[in-house]
């Protein structure tokens, strides 16, 4: 075997392993939780439970094709997702010029095809989840593009892979706060989980998900925080501090999480209108 392929396969390694690392995170997330709560709360391991108990559901498909498509497509998504934070930080073999921008664009394109399942379901629960995730959409997406390119531009690289700065806070502190702001969008965290306020509309945008198309839009879920997590790592403290920091930021979201109010719709989408803004005019700052 080549020294080419035998980085193909490691990286192919770490992506499937990443998989588990990111239920262990999720399950992590729901007891740190509810201790704050003063709960017991599940065992740290109840998202590889939960996973194969809808796995085990008896299927059955909607006769909206999109609806039935959506979690196959997006799980697809996710892993490309993956594989390309994977790559950058165990090797450089599927690391290419710009892969960042195709990054921010797979985020966008996930959350897309949840608003199309969430439309085709004809739920009206997960019907106003899509609406809210789209306004949202306008302001944390466009500005997590350009807050990555802020660290890239700052920096002179261009690829995550031959990013190798180490404490990129230090270089773009007011990109690093914003980065951290875009992560409460990203991860669905309170104060800006207006997407799945679960006391207002039920299960949001999966409410019409079930059995095995619900473990994979859950599993997609939980890829896509694990990843944000790593790229935050990756660009604010480097690539052999990009798993502790992510380990830190479920906590630090959490912690979140448990002490803050959640804001109004209209209110969280005015916040990060305000905070594309102060990207967009720290593109030609640089701080």
């Amino acid at each position: 075997m080549s020294c080419s392929e035998e980085k193909n396969m490691i990286e192919f390694i770490v992506t499937f392993l990443l998989v588990f690392v990111a239920l262990l995170f999720a399950g992590f997330h729901r007891k740190l939780l509810a201790r704050l709560h003063n709960r017991t709360g599940p065992p740290v391991i109840q998202p590889f439970y939960d996973t194969l108990k809808l796995f085990s559901k008896k299927k059955e498909n909607y006769e909206n094709p999109i609806f039935n498509a959506v979690p196959y497509v997006s799980i697809i998504a996710s892993f490309a997702i993956l594989f390309i934070v994977s790559s950058a930080l165990v090797g450089e073999s599927f690391d290419f010029d710009y892969n960042f921008i195709v990054l921010g664009y797979l985020f966008i394109l996930l959350d897309t095809f949840y608003i199309f399942g969430a439309v085709a379901s004809r739920s009206p629960f997960a019907i106003h989840s899509g609406v809210r995730e789209l306004l949202l959409m306008l302001g944390y997406k466009t500005t997590f593009l350009m807050v990555m390119s802020l660290f890239f531009a700052k920096t002179g690289v261009v690829s995550l892979g031959t990013y190798s700065i180490e404490f990129g806070f230090l270089q773009v502190p007011f990109a690093s706060i914003l980065l951290v702001l875009v992560g409460f969008a990203v991860m669905k965290v309170t104060p800006f989980d207006v997407v799945n306020a679960e006391t207002e509309i039920s299960a949001g945008l999966f409410a019409e998900y079930y059995g095995d198309h619900l473990a994979l839009l859950k599993i997609t879920e939980f890829i896509k925080d694990l990843s944000f997590g790593l790229v935050a790592g990756l660009l604010l403290f480097g690539k052999i501090w990009a798993l502790p920091a992510a380990f830190g930021f479920v906590i630090f979201y959490t912690l979140m999480e448990a002490t803050s109010p959640r804001y109004c719709t209209f209110k969280a989408v005015k916040v990060f209108i305000i905070v594309a803004i102060l990207a967009f005019i720290d593109l030609f700052l640089l701080v």
